[in-house]
């Protein structure tokens, strides 16, 4: 799957490409060949293949599907040759310095996109982070719960004549404990899973705007290159035109040597 969307990036370096799911916390990594774990890495996986392929332009690319038919001997094959645009991009990111800048002036649309999305990210982290705390505040709520629970069970057999006020303590916290497990069972595939997916599609998106910066870089660069020369070549042709010498200052084109044979 990495080589997958690599090569998706490589193929499409300006589309947002999806980011993979994320990763399980480090107590489920200890128990990944679980068959609950295998089970819900084999339905996020399957959730992102369904994307890529309803994804009107990834959906007809050959890189997907070889990933999704080639044997096992071919798609080897395929995956050892990963070097390309995607490494030549990479290099460009790493020369961007001072072009930002210059990138939020001439394209300001590019950089209002980028902004919201670095706000997006930043709030969707806090919600993250919130209810993060709010789920350890509630698993010590919890623990809390459960010994208030068994506290009373001691306390109905010390005292039967209190029984009958003591059960209907324990049945509100017998209820109580019920809902706080069922809110903490629902927490990783309603709260979680879904702010993480959001904020790996933040990240995707802001590696699409650092693609298309360099993409934008390297064209620049090579046409202001370009201009450079072409002014040299017009300054050196002026200079030959005043010399009074007899020679030329650069070497001359096939076009100059057809222009003096005339």
């Amino acid at each position: 799957f990495l080589w997958l969307r690599s090569k998706l990036i490589e193929s499409f370096p300006t589309l947002v490409v999806p980011a993979l799911p994320a990763k399980h916390n480090v107590l489920e990594q200890l128990d990944r060949y679980s068959r609950s774990f295998i089970m819900a890495r084999m339905a996020m996986l399957h959730t992102y293949l369904q994307r890529l392929t309803s994804h009107p332009v990834f959906s007809c690319s050959p890189v997907l599907k070889l990933f999704l038919t080639a044997k096992s001997a071919e798609f080897m094959m395929h995956s050892k040759n990963n070097a390309g645009l995607l490494d030549r991009i990479t290099g460009s990111l790493q020369t961007l310095t001072g072009y930002n800048n210059r990138n939020s002036q001439l394209y300001p649309e590019f950089e209002n996109v980028r902004q919201y999305t670095n706000s997006l990210s930043a709030k969707l982290t806090i919600m993250h982070d919130v209810a993060a705390k709010i789920q350890k505040e509630r698993i010590e709520l919890t623990y809390d719960i459960e010994e208030g629970k068994r506290a009373v069970e001691n306390w109905i057999c010390h005292e039967p004549e209190l029984s009958y006020c003591l059960q209907g303590i324990r049945d509100a916290l017998v209820s109580v404990l019920v809902s706080q497990k069922h809110l903490l069972q629902i927490y990783g595939s309603s709260i979680e899973q879904p702010l993480e997916e959001y904020l790996s599609y933040t990240d995707a998106v802001k590696e699409a705007l650092n693609r298309r910066d360099a993409i934008q870089y390297n064209y620049e660069s090579s046409r202001d290159e370009t201009t450079r020369k072409r002014i040299e070549k017009e300054h050196l042709e002026i200079l030959d035109n005043t010399n009074g010498f007899g020679f030329k200052l650069w070497k001359a084109t096939n076009r100059d040597r057809v222009k003096n044979y005339s």
